[in-house]
């Protein structure tokens, strides 16, 4: 198991590596609508946060030499219900 480098994904809101690769498999850790060096928030709307944080999610997974491509499950919590199908069409 390794940890995937934060050189280029310098925000850290916590002690935790931005992704661990065990095996064939790259496990990111949770990703926000934050630019992902400096940690702003960059996001005007929920549409615009959802869309950065799948890049910051793409960012990620390309360090750790892998891309969206490969992503074989996602969990994401919505703090309204509601918005799922506005994130949906976006995901």
């Amino acid at each position: 198991m390794r940890e995937v480098p934060s050189e280029g994904l310098a925000y850290r809101p916590a002690a935790y590596a931005p992704a661990v690769v065990h095996g064939d498999f790259v496990f990111v850790a949770g990703q926000t609508g934050r630019d992902i060096v400096s940690g702003d928030i960059v996001a005007r709307d929920f549409e615009s946060e959802v869309a950065l944080t799948l890049e910051n999610a793409k960012a990620v997974l390309q360090a750790a030499g892998s891309s969206l491509a490969n992503v074989c499950m996602v969990t994401v919590y919505l703090s309204d219900p509601s918005l799922f199908q506005a994130f949906d069409k976006i995901y």
